[in-house]
Parts: structure tokens; sequence; C-alpha cells
């Protein structure tokens, strides 16, 4: 069905599904978007907005309100993401934020700075991307943030708190003596000594600044519940120098702290992929597994005989090692140096080793990729090439991005960028998250699957979210 005339019935199905309602639809509408329940002035705002300007319109400043669209829905739609046990209940972290970001900027006319290139959401597997809260101007010039250190209080305080901290740089013109830009607040004592902060004057906040060893910034974002749609506040700082301070370890999502300490802390760095296919392919390994795929590719770990049977390796396990392994090695540069996400660094290129008793340094594969050998005769991993076999055969029909081959995260991260799969799962996961469903009637998903391909065109994730929305406030939900 044409894509125009599908909106057209869609909207005109959903404006008649309360016999002209709009006072239910638009209270519907907010809630869907927000995950919050529309008081009256708030259903009389969006009432005549949608009155006035009809559903789309009103669904769209639902989300640029400020009201839960950020801080609640997105934040629940991709925190799971960031972490293997697929929880919503995790604190704030890079990724989630540079989702986030991503899917507040991809609207079509914002572009990235000093260029006239537009922002796409599929930009955030593999581009220089990290958002953060960081209003300064870095060139010194007039700002709304500033930055802070300890003030030198009595040497004698040992570290009480509350703690004052004042402006050191970065004052407005104009201002007064330093002191006036101070402000106290309890911070821990550990915390406090690691960095600096930043100061939001607006808010009355002290951040402290990002810092590839903690995640402090995001974890404090959370606590003072700062608005994610200003984007003079909320902004992409990139990744060098913040998560890492290699060029060539740039690659989207795949190289945020919180991505590392999920998928790269232990094991053998097959996760990454895993995951992401369940995350943004909405397929699990089992679905992918095809056991006609040559194993030239299977590593060394990979048992060929489990369990004293030759054939379980040729019926079961080569289907999903054959395709995962070769895809898997553009992550092996890549390692967490740490427990948990509040401690800990991602690790590329340069890993800590003993050898004969002291630390040293070696460059390159992590050393736990090729720690098992039970297989000699197996692949071993000696750089970060990677190819995808799976484009051809059963997996075909995913679609996958052009090049079948390449080198590091960042050259897969943006074939996987172009996987068609990736607009049909996101346009599926939305529909379930507004429409409180999955998409089951014929109607239901030729909209998922019409919305996917405007989504492929576009790479606008937040009008995808309005206009499934829209889809979902009548009678079809």
């Amino acid at each position: 069905m044409n894509s125009k005339l599908l909106t057209l019935i869609l909207i005109l199905t959903s404006l008649t599904a309360y016999g002209g309602n709009e006072r239910e639809q638009s209270k519907r509408l907010y809630s869907s978007l927000t995950g919050g329940t529309a008081n009256k002035a708030i259903a009389d705002k969006y009432e005549a907005k949608l009155i006035s300007d009809g559903p789309l319109a009103a669904a769209e400043e639902i989300i640029e309100s400020g009201q839960g669209f950020y801080s609640a829905t997105l934040r629940n739609f991709f925190s799971p993401t960031t972490n293997e046990n697929g929880s919503q209940f995790v604190d704030f972290n890079d990724m989630t934020a540079t989702l986030i970001g991503m899917t507040r900027d991809s609207d079509g006319t914002t572009v990235y700075p000093g260029t006239s290139t537009k922002i796409r959401f599929f930009d955030v597997f593999y581009k220089n991307i990290m958002y953060q809260y960081d209003a300064r101007d870095l060139s010194g010039r007039d700002s709304t943030a500033f930055t802070l250190v300890r003030e030198d209080v009595s040497k004698s305080s040992g570290w009480e708190m509350p703690v004052r901290f004042c402006a050191s740089s970065f004052i407005k013109p104009g201002a007064e003596a330093v002191s006036a830009n101070c402000i106290s607040r309890e911070y821990a004592r550990d915390e406090f000594k690691a960095r600096d902060h930043i100061y939001f004057p607006e808010y009355g906040v002290a951040v402290p600044e990002y810092n590839r060893t903690k995640n402090y910034h995001h974890k404090k974002l959370q606590e003072f519940n700062l608005p994610y749609n200003r984007k003079d506040l909320f902004v992409n700082r990139g990744q060098v120098p913040y998560t890492t301070i290699y060029d060539d370890a740039v690659a989207g999502v795949f190289s945020t702290r919180a991505f590392a300490v999920a998928y790269y802390k232990g094991g053998t760095n097959r996760t990454p992929f895993k995951f992401f296919a369940r995350n943004f392919l909405c397929l699990e390994m089992e679905q992918l597994n095809d056991t006609s795929i040559p194993d030239v590719y299977v590593r060394r770990d990979v048992d060929r005989k489990p369990g004293e049977v030759t054939d379980t390796f040729k019926n079961s396990c080569v289907g999903c090692h054959a395709g995962q392994d070769p895809i898997a090695n553009a992550f092996s540069y890549y390692d967490y140096d740490g427990e948990t996400i509040d401690e800990g660094t991602m690790v590329y290129r340069d890993h800590k080793v003993m050898i004969d008793g002291s630390e040293e340094i070696v460059d390159g594969v992590a050393p736990k990729i090729n720690l098992n050998n039970i297989y000699s005769q197996g692949r071993p991993v000696v750089n970060n090439s990677w190819i995808n076999l799976w484009n051809r055969g059963q997996n075909k029909y995913i679609e996958w991005g052009s090049e079948s081959s390449g080198n590091g995260a960042k050259s897969l991260g943006k074939m996987l960028s172009e996987t068609k799969q990736v607009r049909k799962c996101m346009a599926n996961k939305v529909f379930e998250s507004v429409c409180y469903k999955k998409a089951v009637s014929e109607l239901d998903k030729e909209v998922v699957s019409q919305y996917a391909n405007d989504f492929d065109k576009d790479a606008n994730l937040k009008k995808l979210f309005a206009k499934i929305a829209v889809y979902c406030m009548g009678s079809n939900a």
C-alpha cells in the first residue's frame, strides 16, 4: 500500500476511533509517549493542538515538551540494551545517553557541528558520538556552565562535608568575585577528589565531568533529573578523549563504557554481536543458526567433539559459530578492566599481562580471545578483521549492509547500520512500547512494515514514535 495513503487511512481511523472524542485521544497520546497521566491543563492543551493541527503535530509537541519522552519513555526503551539481563532498572550511562541524544537529534534538520551533514539515528552504531551534559563554551567565551574546582578551604578541615565548589574558569563576562559563583552541596569524598565538576546555574547543581573510569557523570544526571531535550546542555562531545584516546577505537555505542562493561568484560567478545542481534535485530542466535556455513573461521576454543559426539558440533554448534566467530573478530581489540560500571575502564589494544612475574603491555588482540586452545586446528584470532558469512543462505533475508568484510568495530558498525532488519526490529519495539502490545493483526503488521520503510528513508526514530503513537491512540490499541 502507498505510504501516504496508508498514513491518511490510519489518521482517519484514529480520529474516528472514539466517535470524535479528541480529549480521550489526546490523553492516550500523552500517556503512550511520556508514561505519565495528563492532568486537566495538559489534556486541554493537547486536545486543542490535536483539533487545530492534527494528531501528528500533537504527538511531536508532546515529545518536545520535556514531560517524559526523553527521560522516561526513551530511557526505559534503551536501558535494557545496556545490560545482559535486559533490565530497565540500571543506572543511566553513556550508552543510554547516546541513544537518547541521537533519537532527539536525528530529526531531519540537526547537523553535526561545523558541517552540513544531517544526523541520522543509524550513525549511532559507528560514528564518533557520545552525549553528556556540558554547556561550557570551550573557547572561553560566555557560557551557561562553569568548570568547578575545590575551593582552598582550611587544610585542617579534613575534607569535611558539605564541600564548597567555586568556578575557576569560563566565568561570564562581568561576573563578580569567584566566591560569588560558589555553591555548596554534599558529595562523596572519593568522588569529589577524583574530578572537577561542571556547575549549571539554571538548575543549581554541579555534575562531575565525564571520566572514562567512572559512571558518576551520568548517574548525577539521573539523580538531578536534568532534562535531555535541552540541545544547549545535553550535547554530543564525541568519544575522544572521553571514552578512549584512540581514534580507531571509536565505534558509536560499541565503544561506550556501558557497552564495554556489559559485553567486553570477561568472555571472548562473541557477546557483543549476540546482544546486538537480540536488541537491534530482534533475533536470537538460535534463529541465526545455519549449519550450511563452512566452519573455516570457527575459533580454537570450540570443541569439535563435545561429549565425544562429533555430530553435536556438525548439527548444532557450527550453525552459530561459523557465522558468529568471523563477525565477532571485529571486537577482538577491546576489553574491560574493572568489575562494575562505576569502577573500570574500557581497554583498546593496550592489554596488561603478567610475563615472568612482571606486568607488561601487549598490543592488539586481547589475550583472553585466544586463551583456550581446545582444538589446535581451529582459527586463531590475529587481528580485528571480520567477515559476514550470514549475508548468504537462510539469513540473507536480514538484508545486511553493503560491505561483507572489514577491519574493526567501526566498519562492522557501519555495515550493521545499513542492515534492513534493524529498521524492522526498531519499528516492532516502538510499537510494543507505545501500543502496549505486539503487532499481531494484519493491519498492525502492515503499519509496522510501512513505518519501518519510512524509518529506513528518514532515519528519524522520534518521528517513528510519533507516527505509531498516533496509530495506537484510537480503537486499534
